[in-house]
C-alpha cells in the first residue's frame, strides 16, 4: 500500500486522506449506491459525500484546520458519520468520546485529547455543558439537535443546521 499523502504537501490541490479519499472515489463511481442505512433514513455515497462537504465548509468557516482535534460526543447516527467525515476532508483528527462518560471522566478525556471544537449531541449537552468553564482548550461547540426549552445554549455554540447551511452556501 503506498504511503498516506502528507496533508499540505501539494500547493494546488487538497490532498485527501485514505478515508476521504475512498468516500470521494465511491461518491463518483456508485452516488446512489446505499452506504448508511438506519431506521431513521437511508443515505447514499453521494449524499453523504455532499453533506460531509458541507460540514467540513462549516467547521472550516469555524477556523477548523488540517491537524486540529475535534471532539465528537455523539450517538451513532448521521451526525457522527458525516462529522467523521468532514474532519477527514479537512485533514483534522475525529476525536470521538465515549456518550457514557460523565463528570471529571469526561473533562479528563477532553483534556486529554486537547480538542478545540466539540460537536455535541443535544441529549448529551447536560454532560458536558457544566464542564466548558473547566476546559482548558475547548473554545467551541457545535450543537446536534435541539436544547429543551428552558434550557439556552451559551455563546461559542454554533447550531448544527447552521454548521451545514453555512457550508452549503460556502
Amino acid at each position: 500500500m503506498p504511503p498516506s499523502p502528507a496533508i499540505g504537501a501539494s500547493s494546488t490541490a487538497i490532498d485527501l486522506l485514505p478515508l476521504a479519499a475512498e468516500l470521494q472515489r465511491a461518491a463518483l463511481d456508485a452516488p446512489d449506491r446505499p452506504f448508511l442505512r438506519m431506521r431513521t433514513g437511508q443515505w447514499t455515497y453521494g449524499q453523504v459525500w455532499r453533506d460531509a462537504g458541507r460540514v467540513a465548509a462549516g467547521l472550516q468557516a469555524l477556523g477548523v484546520v488540517a491537524g486540529d482535534r475535534v471532539s465528537l460526543l455523539l450517538p451513532n447516527g448521521i451526525a457522527f458519520l458525516l462529522a467523521w467525515c468532514a474532519l477527514a476532508r479537512l485533514g483534522a483528527v475525529a476525536a470521538p468520546l465515549n456518550t457514557a462518560f460523565r463528570g471529571t471522566v469526561l473533562r479528563d478525556a477532553l483534556d486529554l485529547v486537547q480538542s478545540r471544537l466539540v460537536v455535541v449531541d443535544a441529549s448529551l449537552w447536560p454532560q458536558f455543558e457544566p464542564l466548558r468553564p473547566e476546559l482548558a482548550t475547548v473554545r467551541q461547540a457545535v450543537l446536534v439537535g435541539t436544547l429543551p426549552q428552558h434550557a439556552h445554549p451559551p455563546e461559542a455554540v454554533v447550531a448544527w443546521d447552521l454548521l451545514r447551511a453555512t457550508g452549503a452556501s460556502a
